[in-house]
């Protein structure tokens, strides 16, 4: 983003509001980047997960797709944060991971588990 102002409107200008003038630029400048760089993050999330859909037959989930165990976790552990940091839309990996229990939950199973068997 460029201000053009001719040389009198500079004349009376302080050092203060090329300072402004200056950051608002810079804030521009690096909402564009932001916007670039989206877009290049989300063809690669569009990449991830179609590569992953062809490997998926018949709506396996990821241990059964990837044998490799550290390439799994791997893959896993990415697509669980892009998915808790709302990368992506959350429908383009609901398929092949499920988040893993937090503690809170884990506790709760363990109870019903105990009534049940009560």
């Amino acid at each position: 983003m460029s201000f053009n102002f001719d040389k009198d409107a500079t004349d009376n200008f302080t050092t203060e509001d090329f300072l402004l003038l200056r950051l608002m630029e810079e804030i521009a400048e690096i909402e564009q980047e932001i916007k670039l760089k989206t877009k290049s993050m989300e063809n690669r999330v569009d990449l991830v997960t179609r590569i992953l859909r062809s490997r998926n037959k018949g709506g396996q989930k990821l241990h059964e797709m990837i044998e490799n165990e550290p390439l799994r976790k791997a893959i896993e552990s990415f697509l669980l944060k892009i998915k808790a940091d709302n990368v992506i839309p959350l429908g383009y990996i609901d398929g092949f991971v499920q988040p893993a229990p937090n503690e809170e939950d884990a506790g709760e199973q363990e109870n019903k588990d105990e009534e049940a068997k009560e």
